[in-house]
């Protein structure tokens, strides 16, 4: 083991309990889900379907115009 990962090892360790050291314990009856959040985060990516097909259909768009250009210079 390096001098530089022990040293990275023990700053990780470190911070990580000091991290533990100032959360504060909750009772599981206080920790509740909010569904409508899970809502707006199934619709977001509802949202980005039609984008990805876009660019999706926009670069198969392009493949066919550059093939046709080629095909066009080769045999015109």
């Amino acid at each position: 083991m390096s001098h530089a990962s022990a040293v990275f090892g023990s700053v990780m360790f470190s911070s990580f309990f000091r991290v533990m050291r100032c959360v504060q314990q909750v009772a599981m009856r206080d920790v509740c889900v909010v569904p409508s959040l899970h809502m707006i985060a199934g619709f977001m990516m509802l949202r980005g379907f039609p984008v990805v097909l876009g660019g999706v259909l926009v670069v198969l768009g392009c493949f066919v115009m550059m093939r046709s250009s080629l095909m066009f210079i080769h045999f015109g």
